[in-house]
C-alpha cells in the first residue's frame, strides 16, 4: 500500500472559493460582499428568511417567502434591513471599535428547495486610523 494515492488526491480548486461575509452597518442594515450576493444568488424583491441558530450565528434562505427579509440593491451591493431585529437582541453594531460580520457557507441542505446559508458570526476590532490614535 502506498500512501500516496492518485485516486485519493486532494484537489484544492474544489475549495478555494472567494470569500463570502455579510457585515452589519452602523444604520442597522446587513450589507452583503458582492461574492456573497453571487454567492447567495441575491436579487431585487427577494426575501432573506432568517433562523436563529444560536451563539449570534444566523441560518439564511433567499426566497419569496413574505416573512423573510426584503433584500435591496443599491448600485452593485445588496443589503437587508434588519435594524429592530438587532435592536431587540441588544446587537451592539454601532460600536466604534468593534465591528460584526457573518462568514457565509452554503450548507448540506434546503428549505423548501432553496440552498440553506450559515452565517457564522464574527466581531472584528477596527483598525485604528493615524488621525484617531494621535491625542488631541
Amino acid at each position: 500500500m502506498q500512501i500516496f494515492e492518485v485516486d485519493k488526491l486532494v484537489d484544492a480548486r474544489q475549495y478555494q472559493q472567494k470569500r463570502c461575509k455579510a457585515t452589519i452597518q452602523r444604520s442597522g442594515k446587513l450589507g452583503f460582499s458582492a461574492n456573497a450576493a453571487e454567492y447567495m444568488a441575491l436579487r431585487s424583491n427577494a426575501r432573506l428568511l432568517v433562523s436563529e441558530c444560536g451563539d449570534g450565528d444566523l441560518a439564511a434562505v433567499v426566497c419569496d417567502d413574505e416573512r423573510g427579509f426584503p433584500v435591496r440593491k443599491s448600485a452593485k451591493y445588496f443589503s437587508v434591513n434588519m435594524k429592530a431585529f438587532f435592536d431587540q437582541r441588544n446587537v451592539d453594531y454601532r460600536d466604534a471599535k468593534h465591528v460584526i460580520a457573518y462568514d457565509i457557507v452554503k450548507l448540506n441542505e434546503s428549505f423548501e428547495g432553496h440552498p440553506v446559508f450559515k452565517l457564522t458570526r464574527r466581531v472584528i476590532t477596527r483598525r485604528v486610523s493615524k488621525e484617531d490614535a494621535m491625542p488631541a
